[in-house]
């Protein structure tokens, strides 16, 4: 949907988080799980109300919509939850300890097996072929091991497994989930986590009925609680585990052994193991999606608004001299390197000039600056990020880097590392300012701020030519010139002399933003002309220049 509609990234993913918690909710009968589900996993835990409604409202009307044509079965069938004693509490503590120890085992087997396959050098229909085959070899004396394994949960729950077919099933049920999704098989991880967590839950309970046999409750409330326990420790995501647990059995008892169980499978996971296991193996790329204030910032700010757009540049011809002493007096330890169109073909480092210093006479007249410079340099755009600039710069182990047209290669400016660092400190302590401001400014619900951009009629005059204030009351705060747009907004001199698609920033009552739209569409009709027939529509030619018109709510008659 988000595709279809041309959304953008940040909300596009919302509408995943929300078809992913609506299905969940759905699935289990849990909106209170599919929701948090949405939250700590599709969206890593980022809350923002307006986000929070959305899944609200994609979880209820998912489960409303699903209760309306199958009634409210879910597909776990599960026994009441029973809790003899609050000391069987030991117990459950130890099992959530167990099971974050083999969240942690798991994670590092499923990429393990999945990284075996990929450098695999066969095809991919062999290593999907093995892999199913190893699957089905499995499946041969385990058959419950194949497909979601939903019915045989519903066995554990129901206490109807014996302690030997639970440990094998969960062992098979390891190694085929990690075989099958590793041979690029179609699937996911979250029915085999269940599946793994019910029958070690299970087989657990038996274990701790000989070290504790007046502390054990029912086989299938350790099932039960198991299973939450792994979840939370596989996926990072306990308030998940809780809630899917407590919609499960609406059980008000199982509360406390289900906080306890998963926060400590969640602690010794993460303790060992810092990423899930939706986010291990793009860790191990290095792309991380847990991304904090800072980073967020360098997403936002373009290399153009930061970089130093004179740097020095030597020419690629440059003799062994000219190199050593144009390093030695500038303050860049990256010299970029220019053929005679301005167009960077190196870049030369000041740390790599010290090797040149004892054979300087002999290499003077046989190098130049093209021969010296590192060719292949890394570059960015202006319109690039800043993280994706630092990226580089950590990358190569430099402090400056070349920015350029991305058309020609053309050399435009430079990038440091202390301009990034300066930038994000600004960045950072305006929006602290703003934050901790004791006095702000609220606008009246009677008055607006309006960006208007100049059109071509008015270019070359004033604020003081223009009178805009006399004409339609509104205040022109500030202005963004359309020459130098990087510079951002500035306060606006009545005899600053306006040029065409400059954008104003006006302040004023909403029927005075109309009156100073009429006027500039007054002169748009003196600047275009009308056909003699004026109806009160402004009329454009084809050819007429979009910037001759102001960014007013009305439609336009071309003719």
């Amino acid at each position: 949907m988000g595709q279809f509609l041309g959304l953008d990234g940040e909300r596009s993913k919302v509408l995943v988080a929300c078809g992913a918690g609506a299905a969940i909710a759905t699935t289990f009968n849990a909106p209170i799980g599919g929701l948090l589900f949405a939250q700590e996993i599709v969206l890593l835990g980022e809350t923002e109300l307006g986000n929070l409604t959305l899944l609200v409202v994609a979880t209820t009307a998912g489960v409303i919509a699903s209760g309306a044509i199958t009634g409210n079965e879910a597909v776990f069938k599960v026994a009441p939850f029973v809790l003899e004693s609050y000391r069987e509490l030991i117990t459950y503590g130890l099992m959530g300890i167990g099971m974050g120890l083999l969240s942690v085992g798991y994670i590092r087997l499923f990429d393990a097996v999945a990284q075996f396959f990929k450098h695999l050098k066969v095809s991919s229909l062999f290593k999907l072929l093995a892999g199913l085959a190893v699957v089905g070899l499995i499946a041969i004396p385990l058959p419950q091991n194949l497909a979601d394994g939903y019915p045989t949960i519903n066995s554990a729950f129901a206490g109807r497994l014996s302690i030997e077919l639970m440990l094998l099933l969960a062992i098979a049920k390891i190694v085929a989930s990690s075989v099958s999704l590793g041979c690029g098989a179609p699937g996911g991880v979250f029915g085999p986590i269940f599946f793994i967590g019910a029958m070690t839950g299970g087989t657990f309970r038996s274990f701790s009925l000989l070290m504790f046999p007046h502390l054990t409750g029912p086989r299938g409330s350790y099932a039960l609680i198991g299973l939450g326990a792994f979840l939370a420790g596989t996926t990072h995501a306990p308030l998940t585990a809780v809630f899917l647990l407590f919609e499960t059995t609406r059980e008000y008892q199982i509360t406390v052994p289900a906080l306890l169980s998963c926060v400590l499978s969640l602690i010794v996971a993460r303790a060992l193991e810092k990423e899930s296991i939706d986010t291990y193996a793009l860790a191990r790329e290095g792309k991380r999606l847990h991304v904090g204030k800072e980073r967020r910032i360098l997403t936002q700010i373009p290399v153009s608004t930061v970089m130093s757009k004179e740097p020095v540049a030597l020419s690629h011809a440059a003799d062994v001299s000219t190199v050593l002493r144009v390093s030695s007096e500038v303050t860049q330890s990256t010299v970029p390197v220019i053929n005679e169109k301005g167009t960077l073909v190196g870049v030369v480092i000041q740390r790599d000039m010290i090797e040149l210093l004892s054979s300087r006479d002999s290499l003077n007249t046989l190098v130049n600056a093209y021969d010296l410079a590192r060719r292949h340099a890394p570059a960015v755009t202006p319109e690039a990020y800043l993280d994706e600039a630092l990226q580089h710069l950590q990358a190569e182990g430099i402090e400056e880097l070349p920015v350029v047209e991305g058309n020609t290669n053309r050399l435009v400016g430079l990038i440091s590392r202390h301009a990034i660092s300066m930038a994000v400190g600004r960045a950072a302590a305006s929006m602290e300012a703003l934050a901790t401001r004791d006095t702000g400014i609220f606008w009246s619900t009677e008055y607006r701020i309006a960006r208007i951009r100049v059109p071509a009629a008015s270019a070359g005059k004033t604020l003081r030519d223009l009178d805009l204030r006399a004409k339609s009351g509104v205040t022109i705060l500030a202005v963004q010139s359309a020459t130098n747009p990087t510079n951002g907004f500035a306060p606006i001199d009545p005899d600053y002399k306006l040029k065409r698609d400059d954008l104003l920033v006006a302040a004023g009552r909403p029927t005075s933003i109309r009156t100073l739209e009429r006027y500039l569409e007054a002169l748009l009709r003196r600047c275009l002309g009308n056909s003699g027939n004026w109806t009160g529509r402004a009329i454009l030619a084809p050819e007429a220049p979009l910037g001759c018109w102001p960014k007013v709510q009305s439609r336009v008659w071309v003719r």
